[in-house]
């Protein structure tokens, strides 16, 4: 008659079972992190690219419909059009109809927010624009923004068309407006507005 003897397992064996269980699931949490992390970072651009391009063809329907406006106190009409190279200024009428108001609008990055605002007020003919700088609103463009940077096309004072970093001519528009955007994360965005719409260009 033969006897069998029962054996578990060893200590030994036991310890490692366990280390090889825990490496394991060390191993497979990292790649779950890292695979939500992925999933978040490109979520994050998608969103962002779609804010983005929501503000541009915000700024390019705009700026399609800057016009010259009467000066102040004067029978003259000029561009209230200033352009510098981290924020913009103009005035647009916020719908097709003439007879509708014309608002000033500037666009600036507030830094410490790491947002893009547009400030606007109703431009009004016989008052300075920067005494009614008190009455304006603010609305956010875009967020997560880390930087801007504006340049202007176009010819002043009858030298060859070329690119500018600030634009101050009240008798012209630029041609064209870069607008480069760099979001949060690092990606860089970049679109050019066409602005020779009429023969004072």
């Amino acid at each position: 008659m033969t006897t069998r003897r029962l054996q578990g397992f060893t200590l030994i064996e036991m310890t490692v079972s366990l280390m090889l269980l825990s490496l394991i699931t060390i191993i497979g949490y990292q790649g779950l992190m890292f695979g939500l992390k992925q999933w978040q970072n490109g979520s994050d651009k998608m969103s962002f690219q779609y804010d983005y391009f929501q503000a541009e063809s915000w700024l390019r329907q705009k700026l399609g419909t800057s016009e010259k406006i009467p000066a102040p106190h004067s029978k003259d009409y000029n561009y209230l059009f200033t352009g510098k190279p981290d924020s913009l200024k103009f005035v647009a009428r916020y719908n097709r109809s003439n007879d509708a108001g014309l608002y000033v609008n500037k666009i600036k990055l507030n830094k410490i927010e790491n947002r893009l605002y547009v400030s606007y007020y109703l431009h009004h003919p016989d008052i300075e624009a920067d005494s009614l700088a008190g009455g304006t609103a603010k609305v956010v463009l875009l967020s997560e923004v880390h930087s801007i940077a504006f340049l202007y096309y176009g010819n002043r004072k009858g030298k060859a068309a070329r690119w500018h970093k600030n634009w101050e001519d009240a008798q012209h528009f630029p041609k064209l407006v870069r607008v480069k955007i760099q979001s949060n994360n690092g990606q860089l965005y970049e679109s050019t507005i066409h602005m020779a719409t009429s023969s004072d260009v």
